[in-house]
């Protein structure tokens, strides 16, 4: 290379910086200009939100003021509200209870007739005086004849013996007289019913015994008899008592359950018509509600009337001004798409997310794309490019990769395809321009 050539390549490459330089120069001026536009609509915004906030504080103190005169009319019509029935338990109510309670409390108590009863059939256990008497006498019989009886048994029999053997002896004197025989033959016949009277005599203590012996068993058997008739009549006592302690708990028993039973349903009955008493009271006080919310919503359905249009106007302001603002923000790749109706705002939205996604996995490349993209849509609006390509290039099929839930392919797709813009547009085409 030639010095001439060699000092034409240093000035083309000085004029090449030059105008790089020139260029930076315009695109800061530019962007200078944006951020005064954008300071410019955002005091704007600022006036017509304040606006917007004075025409809604005047609607909520109209809708305040229809919400007291609904309230003041209902107070009209209610008055000193609807009739009220008093809650709790009436005071009748509550003495029948107490009542009721008192002889719940008493009703196993035992009257003082059926203690008297129960009583008298404790003194009944005991065993009669005259029939303990027969048993005493019954048992002295065990023992036979008692000595005074014995001994009179053997006086009377031995007097008997006696006055026997004197007249049988009067009589065989009386004969032998008439006979005329004495001596030994009187005397032989004379001895034998001596004889006779001394066995007779003898004969008597066996008699005696024998009778005693007799005695001894028949009173053995009284006895007996007179033990089970004991036996017998002191369970007959018992079981009467039984029947009777048995009969008074019965009693008891039913007189305590009809008391609880009672009590039980005075005490239902109560809580009924206190849960009616206060289901009356609740639906007057829902009456009253009603009414008053019926007021109230007519009230502000002629506010709504009247102010209808104000609303209305305000909507659509809002509308238009959030618009305005999303519009008036420093222009990106998917924002000037956006402008000019490429995308559709769910679309620049799904943009913004992967945006959002790219902060948050790559953010050198984010920050990179955040400083240097308005920059680069104004030098691709100055070439004059075609936003529409992009739908059909990366931007779409970052979309599309975000629709099918693959972030982080959206994201690559979409950085690399800013990267290549800025390569293009920022850099290479202006040094190649120059």
């Amino acid at each position: 290379m030639t010095e001439e050539e060699i000092r034409q390549e240093e000035t083309r490459k000085l004029n090449a910086a030059l105008e790089e330089e020139k260029r930076r120069k315009a695109a800061f001026a530019d962007g200078a200009a944006q951020r005064n536009e954008a300071r410019t609509n955002q005091v704007q915004q600022q006036q017509r939100q304040s606006e917007f906030d004075k025409r809604i504080a005047a609607a909520e103190a109209a809708r305040k003021q229809d919400i007291s005169r609904g309230r003041e009319l209902a107070g009209e019509v209610i008055g000193d509200g609807l009739s009220r029935l008093e809650e709790g338990r009436a005071s009748e109510v509550s003495d029948i209870i107490g009542r009721r309670k008192a002889i719940a409390d008493t009703a196993g108590q035992r009257s003082t007739d059926i203690e008297n009863v129960l009583a008298a059939r404790r003194q009944g256990l005991a065993e009669p005086e005259a029939l303990s008497r027969v048993a005493d006498l019954r048992e002295q019989g065990l023992e036979g004849f008692s000595r005074e009886e014995l001994a009179g048994l053997e006086s009377q029999r031995l007097g008997g013996i006696g006055r026997s053997e004197q007249t049988a002896l009067r009589q065989l004197r009386g004969l032998q007289g008439a006979a005329g025989i004495r001596g030994g033959l009187a005397g032989a016949q004379q001895a034998d019913i001596l004889q006779g009277g001394a066995q007779q005599r003898a004969q008597l203590a066996q008699d005696l015994f024998l009778a005693g012996e007799q005695r001894k068993r028949a009173a053995l058997g009284e006895f007996e008899q007179s033990a089970f008739g004991r036996e017998a009549a002191g369970q007959a006592r018992t079981g009467a008592l039984e029947a009777s302690a048995r009969a008074a708990e019965t009693e008891d028993f039913a007189r305590r359950n009809a008391a609880l039973e009672g009590l039980q349903g005075a005490t239902a009955q109560a809580r009924q018509e206190e849960i009616a008493r206060s289901q009356f009271n609740i639906g007057q006080e829902q009456a009253e509600k009603s009414l008053e919310l019926q007021s109230i919503f007519g009230q502000q359905q002629l506010g709504v009337q009247e102010r209808g249009g104000v609303s209305q106007a305000i909507n659509a302001e809002r509308e238009v001004a959030a618009r305005e603002k999303e519009l008036a923000d420093d222009s990106y790749i998917c924002t000037e798409m956006y402008k000019q109706g490429i995308l559709t705002k769910q679309q620049y939205r799904k943009a913004g997310k992967i945006f959002l996604i790219a902060t948050l996995r790559k953010p050198i490349d984010a920050l990179e794309y955040y400083i240097n993209g308005p920059a680069i849509v104004a030098s691709m609006k100055e070439h004059n490019f075609d936003f529409t390509t992009l739908k059909s290039g990366f931007v779409g099929q970052a979309l599309s990769l975000l629709d099918q839930g693959k972030r982080m392919e959206a994201v690559k797709v979409y950085t690399d395809g800013t990267r290549t813009l800025r390569n293009k547009y920022l850099l290479k085409e202006v040094i190649s321009h120059a």
